[in-house]
């Protein structure tokens, strides 16, 4: 079931990719979207916790799905009570703390290794 394995986390960030794209595939192709409507994958999808009922995006109810991640060193934590982000928020971290700050080449601030 692909909402399992979007819900089960720890996949690679391709393999979110191609699942997001199996979701979206009877999505019918659109140029350009209009609110609420997003452009992903050249689809127009509703955002998160609705669906299009063929005029509007409307709110469902229940469980919702997505993808949490953590930048951290090559040491396993257990992940309770850990800071973690969605992709861009990674990605935003990354760059603003590790890579911005690091004023010693080939050292890694908090030792940075990974992307979990």
């Amino acid at each position: 079931d692909e909402k399992q394995k979007v819900k089960s986390g720890y996949g690679s960030i391709i393999e979110a990719h191609d699942t997001l794209t199996r979701l979206l595939s009877n999505e019918p192709k659109i140029a350009k979207c209009h609110p609420p409507r997003l452009h992903m994958l050249d689809k127009c999808v509703c955002p998160a916790g609705s669906n299009w009922d063929g005029s509007a995006c409307t709110q469902t109810l229940g469980e919702m799905f997505f993808y949490m991640y953590r930048a951290q060193s090559d040491h396993n934590y257990a992940m309770g009570n850990v800071d973690m982000a969605d992709l861009a928020g990674v990605m935003y971290y990354l760059h603003h703390e590790i890579v911005k700050n690091n004023a010693t080449p080939g050292v890694r601030m908090n030792g940075t290794t990974r992307i979990l």
